[in-house]
């Protein structure tokens, strides 16, 4: 190794990172949070666009000091506080990081240096230091690791084959079989058997998006209700954690939170199954599942075997993704997450939630307390469980916020609320929209209607049938055709039924 001198200027390192540096290092690193390929993610928690990974802005600059020094084995410790991302432009040239460093100290051998790093006239790396010895001491800390597991006997599940047992809207008439998976292989089992007779098959998780009609469905239905949760956590790179696809997501967001695995903490109370959830990419005050899923593994029930999907393969989008248009043909079996450590949260997104936490957008907040914020919120609106509360006999939103192009969305009034999309696109709150076409909290009758807390959600009151639903879903819609000439979508899955078309 070189002897260095106080006052010493290391050679400047000039690394390019574009699109596809972020991809790869995504690929090779695990992490595939959806803020380092998809502008829209990014932008909707505050950031300005894609950036690169915090853990690839910090190796980069450690070439700077091992270029120096010429062996890693001398680098004693490494420390970086990151100031600001890196943004990456979506061009040929992405963009560059300029890395110096400069000797500060030098004693008894070992020398201390202070590094810079600077993306444009930005600083992106802050108080960020190294020790480097003359003699090979390999005495960088490496990563600690541990792997367990998490067992889970599941909750109890009621064998009734009448749907509405195991709906949260509470309807739907009787299946023609139902029966239980406890297992994968019973899963994988009897979907099989059903597809090789020719049998019709509905798999089934919390039953927390659906509304089935009231002659139930001709075939059988399988519930879900394998168990567990596998977890490598290690110091460096976090927690990979895999997760049976019949576990309850709010017990699995709970364990997270406890574990100070931060991710998925603004996802708190939205019931059914850990399966479902890619599925529908759901998501709530900012945040989609898709922005820490690592990888789906499922059945594919065309091919007949089971299949990974990487989390760039799955195509999220907004409560979208390939398993939702491809109606049937896969069956979720595990999902995998990627989670960094610690007990603040992400940035918070939502401006909601941001007041009830007393932050500013953009804050990060201990994750007990964001989950505890977030399940206030929802109990508000009527969006967690509670048996005697018939606001929350719902299936949630029952409308997805609409996604307009540019005519759409300027043919609507000034005060109407517009987010960027992606591709031009614009959406907007289908919540405004039910309201300002004249549709209040309550609408309906005394067997279906309106939350009384929220009008984005469609409730049961007590005896509902789904037709009883249907009609006040398809009057709502059609108001909202007739006002804004915006078709909304439905969000809950209709099994066996359809809303009548809306004409604008």
């Amino acid at each position: 190794m070189p002897e260095f001198t106080v006052g010493q200027v290391l050679p400047e390192l000039r690394v390019k990172v574009t699109r596809s540096t972020v991809v790869r290092y995504s690929g090779a690193s695990t992490d595939f949070n959806e803020i380092h390929f998809s502008d829209r993610h990014a932008r909707a928690i505050g950031l300005p666009g894609v950036v690169a990974h915090g853990m690839w802005t910090m190796g980069a600059g450690l070439k700077l000091v091992t270029d120096a020094v010429g062996d890693p084995g001398r680098v004693l410790s490494y420390f970086v506080r990151f100031t600001r991302p890196v943004v990456v432009p979506d061009t040929d040239d992405g963009t560059e990081v300029v890395y110096s460093g400069k000797v500060t100290e030098v004693a008894d051998g070992i020398a201390k240096i202070a590094l810079t790093a600077t993306c444009g006239d930005d600083a992106v790396l802050g108080a960020a230091r190294a020790e480097v010895s003359p003699a090979r001491r390999l005495a960088l800390s490496s990563c600690s690791a541990d792997r367990f597991e998490v067992a889970s006997t599941g909750r109890p599940i009621d064998p009734s084959p009448l749907l509405r047992d195991h709906t949260t809207l509470r309807v739907g008439g009787a299946a023609d079989r139902f029966v239980v998976a406890g297992s994968e292989a019973e899963l994988i089992s009897i979907v099989t058997d059903c597809d090789e007779r020719g049998v019709p098959v509905l798999i089934l998780g919390g039953g927390s998006n659906l509304l089935v009609a009231d002659a139930g469905f001709p075939g059988t239905v399988v519930r879900v209700a394998n168990t567990g949760i596998e977890a490598d956590v290690s110091a460096c790179g976090g927690a990979a954690v895999r997760v049976a696809a019949g576990v309850d997501w709010d017990d699995f967001v709970a364990h997270a939170v406890a574990q100070e695995w931060c991710g998925i903490e603004t996802l708190s109370g939205i019931p059914g199954s850990v399966g479902a959830t890619p599925i529908q990419n759901v998501g709530a005050y900012g945040a989609e599942v898709a922005q820490t899923i690592s990888s789906v593994r499922t059945w594919d029930r065309r091919d007949r075997a089971q299949k990974t999907f990487p989390v760039v393969d799955c195509g999220f989008g907004y409560r979208t993704s390939r398993f939702k248009r491809e109606p049937g043909r896969y069956v979720v079996l595990e999902v995998s997450y990627q989670f960094t450590l610690g007990n603040l949260s992400r940035p918070i997104a939502y401006s909601e939630l941001a007041g009830r936490l007393g932050v500013e957008v953009g804050a990060r907040v201990d994750s007990r307390l964001v989950r505890e914020k977030v399940l206030e919120i929802r109990r508000g609106k009527g969006m967690v469980l509670d048996p005697s509360d018939h606001d929350t006999w719902s299936a949630g939103s029952f409308f997805t916020n609409p996604i307009l192009d540019a005519d759409a969305a300027g043919a609507l009034p000034d005060d109407a609320p517009r987010f960027p999309a992606g591709g031009g696109r614009v959406k907007t709150s289908a919540a405004w929209l039910i309201q300002h076409a004249g549709f209040s909290r309550g609408y309906g009758n005394a067997r279906a209607a309106l939350s009384g807390k929220h009008v984005l959600a469609l409730t049961n009151r007590g005896g509902a049938s789904a037709a009883d639903l249907v009609e006040v879903a398809g009057q709502v819609r059609a108001g909202v055709a007739e006002r804004f000439g915006v078709t909304l979508v439905p969000e809950v899955n209709l099994i066996g039924l359809e809303l009548p078309e809306a004409s604008s």
